[in-house]
């Protein structure tokens, strides 16, 4: 795929959601698709109701997981959908990720480096654009 196709799109195709566990890691798709896949009887759907931003380090494309200022962000997205993998139910899966952001920005704030701030202030940003809903 080339990252520019629409898989599912509001009031043409979210019918294909109903009974689903939606997890969107896209930017602003709870705030439309969310609430039409919930009405359309989508089980739980989880997503983001803004952008989805945070800071990086520019690194090649084979360092990027080396990256310790996305770090915190790769692992808090990453968080629902292993929880998920894992069994755990929709509402576990998100309070998981929440939890994982709240543990992150209790270790930053102790960490003595010039980026702590930073990426408290988008992890902070971060746990409040992320939002489930469910049936």
């Amino acid at each position: 795929m080339d990252g520019e196709t629409d898989i599912v799109t509001r009031c043409k195709n979210d019918h294909l959601l109903k009974d689903r566990i939606v997890y969107a890691l896209s930017c602003h798709t709870f705030s439309i698709l969310g609430h039409s896949a919930k009405n359309k009887g989508c089980k739980c759907y989880i997503g983001y109701n803004n952008e989805f931003r945070f800071p990086f380090l520019e690194l090649s494309e084979d360092k990027v997981f080396q990256d310790e200022i996305s770090e915190p962000f790769m692992r808090v997205s990453n968080e629902i959908m292993f929880s998920l993998l894992r069994g755990k139910s929709p509402e576990e899966a998100y309070t998981n990720s929440q939890k994982l952001i709240d543990e992150f920005i209790d270790f930053y704030q102790k960490r003595e480096k010039y980026e702590s701030s930073t990426i408290i202030r988008w992890l902070r940003v971060v746990k409040n654009i992320q939002v489930m809903v469910a049936q």
